[in-house]
C-alpha cells in the first residue's frame, strides 16, 4: 500500500502551473453516456422546433383515431400504433439535420466516447484535453445544463462537453462541482470557436 485509502476515488493529478482554485477532472465516456447526453443536447438545441413537431404529431394521432373510429371501431388500436410510428418518424426526421451537424462538430474536436478526458476550469477559461487534442474556451461563452447523467457544458452552438457523475474531480462531490461551474461559466457573450491549447 502507498498510504492512500483504497475506498476513495483516485486523486486527480495536476501540474503546478495551474491556478490553485481551478477545477480539475479526469474521466472516460462510454457510448451510452454520449448517446444520453446527445439526446438531451438536441432537445436543448431546438426546443421551439421540437415543441412544434410534438403538437403536429399529437394532432396527426388524434386525427387518425377520430377518422378511423367513425369508420370502424375495431381498427382504433392499430391506428394508435400507426399514429405513434408516424409521430416517431416525424420526430426523427425533424432532429436529423441538427444531430448530423452536432456529430460532425464533435468529431472535428475529437470529443468522442472511449477517449480519456481531462478538464481544467479556472476563473476565466475552460480547457479540455480529449485524447491528444486540447481545446480552450472562455468561461463567459459557456452555458451549463444539468441532466440525469451529469452536466452538459455548451461552449458552442453544436458542441457539448459531458461531465459524467462518475468522473474524478477535485471537489467534495458532484453537487459542489455543479455549483462552482454554474458560478464560473456565465455565458454572457455569444458562442465562439475554441482555440487549440
Amino acid at each position: 500500500m502507498n498510504g492512500e485509502n483504497p475506498y476513495e476515488p483516485p486523486r486527480v493529478t495536476t501540474g503546478n502551473h495551474e491556478a490553485p482554485d481551478a477545477i480539475f477532472g479526469e474521466y472516460h465516456l462510454t457510448k451510452r453516456n454520449v448517446s444520453a447526453a446527445e439526446s438531451h443536447f438536441l432537445v436543448l438545441s431546438r426546443p421551439g422546433l421540437l415543441l412544434f413537431v410534438s403538437f403536429i404529431c399529437i394532432a396527426i394521432a388524434i386525427g387518425l383515431v377520430v377518422v378511423v373510429s367513425r369508420v370502424a371501431d375495431r381498427f382504433v388500436g392499430i391506428t394508435l400504433v400507426v399514429g405513434m410510428l408516424v409521430s416517431a418518424g416525424i420526430y426523427l426526421l425533424s432532429i436529423y439535420p441538427t444531430r448530423k451537424r452536432v456529430r460532425q462538430a464533435m468529431r472535428a474536436y475529437g470529443l468522442l466516447h472511449a477517449v480519456h478526458y481531462q478538464l481544467v476550469v479556472d476563473q476565466t477559461t475552460t480547457r479540455v484535453t480529449a485524447g491528444t487534442d486540447t481545446w480552450v474556451w472562455q468561461n463567459d461563452r459557456i452555458k451549463v445544463h444539468s441532466f440525469s447523467g451529469g452536466l452538459l457544458l455548451r461552449p458552442e452552438t453544436d458542441v457539448f462537453l459531458l461531465l459524467p457523475k462518475h468522473g474524478h474531480f477535485n471537489v467534495a462531490n458532484f453537487r459542489e462541482l455543479r455549483n462552482v461551474l454554474q458560478t464560473r461559466l456565465t455565458a454572457t457573450l455569444p458562442y465562439a470557436h475554441a482555440i487549440r491549447g
